[in-house]
């Protein structure tokens, strides 16, 4: 962004797609708002293509919670987003927030909770999730202070997992926000549109 000046180090936001998209659709959403704010945008690919037109969609993994294996394939694409961003400008290392959409969301709660100490928190927008990783949010107390903003649609099936989340982190003694957006929901994804391997 023009607003993003050489000298100063600037956060990051690394922006993970929603199945079903792709990455420089994703950035585009941000570019505005990061503009305004002097953020710099990094958004790695997902790495899981789908059957319609699979050169340009994409998806983090291909069942209801990401497996070790899934979350490790995008903890490498997003440190590897880092490094390839810091190259170009300056980035404050204590102010690199990861955000997602959908399944985005879900990966970027994975990816706080495995490398706490990388990230200063997320941005979780209509994300499913696991009440199997509320202990695990009690293991990053004392490594870092993290905020999470958690966005869902009201009329979601997802919003009771946001407020699961939103409790987890908060009990875990780290800053967590929810917003609910009224009359807003949206559809399940199509995990059957995912390209055998």
């Amino acid at each position: 962004p023009k607003s993003v000046k050489a000298s100063k180090p600037a956060p990051l936001i690394v922006a993970l797609q929603p199945f079903g998209s792709n990455a420089r659709e994703f950035a585009a959403y941000w570019e505005e708002a990061a503009d305004k704010m002097g953020v710099v945008i990094a958004a790695p690919r997902a790495s899981m293509p789908l059957r319609r037109r699979p050169q340009l969609y994409y998806a983090w993994y291909g069942t209801p919670y990401p497996s070790d294996a899934e979350i490790e394939a995008a903890s490498a694409l997003v440190h590897e987003a880092i490094e390839k961003a810091s190259k170009s400008t300056k980035i404050d290392r204590d102010k690199i927030i990861l955000s997602g959409f959908s399944q985005g969301g879900a990966m970027a709660l994975k990816l706080l909770l495995k490398d706490p100490e990388q990230f200063a928190g997320a941005i979780v927008i209509g994300a499913r999730y696991n009440s199997d990783d509320n202990p695990r949010w009690a293991d990053t107390k004392g490594k870092n202070k993290l905020r999470v903003y958690l966005i869902a649609g009201a009329a979601d099936a997802r919003g009771s997992e946001s407020k699961w989340a939103r409790d987890a982190i908060k009990a875990a003694g780290q800053k967590a926000r929810l917003k609910e957006i009224p009359a807003t929901g949206r559809s399940e994804e199509h995990t059957s549109e995912l390209q055998s391997h």
